[in-house]
Parts: structure tokens; sequence; C-alpha cells
């Protein structure tokens, strides 16, 4: 268990437990070293408790196949870190409001894939993940269960029902983490993933500089989080508790909001910028 905020459970009157799941899932996430409970979502989640006194909170470290079992089992489980998708509305419900407007995943390949001429990449930079697919020469690593939001899970299947070997399934380390150095060991040649993680991998694996990534033509302009919790009783009375703090929790997405700009490379960062300031939210950073 890792524990960044706990509410006293009193003994008399013990309160409903809410077991927060969190990904190992820097720099969303930062769950060991010197910075551990630092991450951006796991300062967004202290300010999240705080306004949820009427809960026991536990905070634990999972994959995102467990998340998707324990949500399925109806454990009185939430989280912050997964995408709404039709398939998960069956077991799942969501908080009303997005805590966080962010960029969607990118394309990651190593440099010699990129130099290659193997990618249709288009005019615009962007590259058709579908397409990409389609030509049959390349290969997608993924961490199962993990979404990417329902258009790319929708080319993911596809590609996959129509060439099993396109999309391979590895078991997750550290999320994206392990995805890439299985991809420079040659296992597959394409990888998904948030450029603000390619980012801070960097900083820790300089062979992470022989990769490059490409913004997807399947993707959306902005992906939004939202906090999710299971069907279980307590957990929807905890959502309940959620929706109405909000107002509360203006300054926490805030900060959320503009620590996460600060963070993305430059050109991330101005697109990022752009698109927010469309819809009237510009960051500060």
């Amino acid at each position: 268990m890792f524990g960044l905020h706990l509410a006293p459970a009193l003994a008399a009157n013990p309160l409903p437990v809410i077991r927060w799941q969190i990904l190992d899932f820097p720099p969303y996430h930062i769950v060991s070293g010197p910075h551990r409970g630092e991450g951006l979502r796991d300062q967004f989640l202290q300010a999240l408790i705080g306004q949820l006194p009427g809960f026991h909170h536990e905070i634990e470290v999972s994959g995102a196949e467990r998340q998707t079992a324990l949500m399925k089992a109806a454990q009185p489980v939430c989280t912050l870190s997964m995408l709404r998708t039709p398939e998960r509305d069956a077991f799942m419900q969501f908080a009303q409001q997005p805590s966080q407007l962010q960029l969607p995943v990118v394309l990651i390949v190593p440099r010699s894939v990129a130099q290659s001429g193997a990618l249709p990449v288009e005019q615009n930079g962007a590259v058709s993940l579908g397409g990409t697919l389609a030509l049959g020469k390349l290969h997608l690593g993924v961490v199962p269960k993990r979404s990417f939001g329902t258009m790319i899970d929708g080319v993911i299947a596809t590609a996959h029902k129509q060439r099993p070997d396109a999309v391979l399934e590895f078991s997750e380390q550290g999320v994206v983490a392990g995805l890439l150095r299985l991809m420079q060991r040659g296992r597959f040649e394409l990888a998904l993933g948030y450029s603000i993680e390619v980012e801070q991998l960097r900083l820790s694996d300089p062979s992470i500089d022989e990769l490059r990534y490409f913004p997807l033509t399947e993707a959306p302009a902005l992906v939004p989080a939202q906090v999710g919790c299971s069907r279980h009783p307590d957990a929807l009375r905890a959502l309940r508790a959620i929706d109405a703090a909000q107002p509360q929790l203006a300054e926490a997405r805030r900060r959320l909001r503009d620590a996460y700009s600060a963070l993305l490379p430059e050109a991330e960062r101005i697109r990022y910028r752009s698109l927010l300031a469309a819809i009237g939210e510009a960051p500060n950073q």
C-alpha cells in the first residue's frame, strides 16, 4: 500500500473505505524514490481527499489489468487514471467534471524506423495508426487493458482482428517504460504513449533519446481525464461527494493543468496552450 494522505478511521464508528488505485506512472504518479507522492495527480489526489472527510482513504499501486478486475468485481475502488470508454461505462461511473484536459497519446518509434520511410507520415507530421498497421510491415506493442480512448482502441482492435500478429500484448512494467525497453530490443517497432511520459523517462534513461513520436490522425485534440469509481455503494457515494466538491477543487485543477503544461516539450506546450485558449482555459505556464 502506498499512502499519500489517509483520513483517520474512527474506531467506534469506522468510516467507509475507498481504495484509490494509482499507476506507477511518472510524472502523474511517483511511487518510489525521493519524490515519492509528488506526481502531478498525486498532488491533485491529496486535494481531493481533503474534500472527502467522510471516508477512510487507502492508496494502492496497481496495474491497469488489476484496476479493471477490481472495478468489475465492484470493490470499493476509485481512480484518477482511467479514461472513460463505453466498455468501462458498463462497470464504472465517472465524475461529472473532468479533473484534467490533456493531450492525447502519440505514436512512439525508434529513430531508425522514423528515418526508414516505413511510416506513412502526412504533410502535417501526423501518422494514421490504422493506415500504418494495415501496411503489414510494423508491429504495435501494447499493455493489456490500457485504453487510449474509443477511436484509438477501436483501431487497435480492428488491426488485431485483421492481422493478429500486428498487435502484441506485454505485461506492464512501469506502464510505458517497459514497452520502450522491449521495443529497443527489437520485439516490435511501434508503441503508444503520452509525450510527457517519454520526456520524463528521458531524464533517467539516455537511450530514450533514440525514440521519436508522431501525433495520430485518429486522436482527438484533447482528452478529458475523469475520476472513475466502481459500482460499489461506498464508491458511488464517494463519487457523489466528489461531484458536490467540484467548486472547492477548482484551484487544484488549475495547479494540475499548469504543472502539466510546464512539463510538456516546447512544441507540445504551445499546441496545448492554443487548444485551451480556444475554449477559454489557457494555462499560466
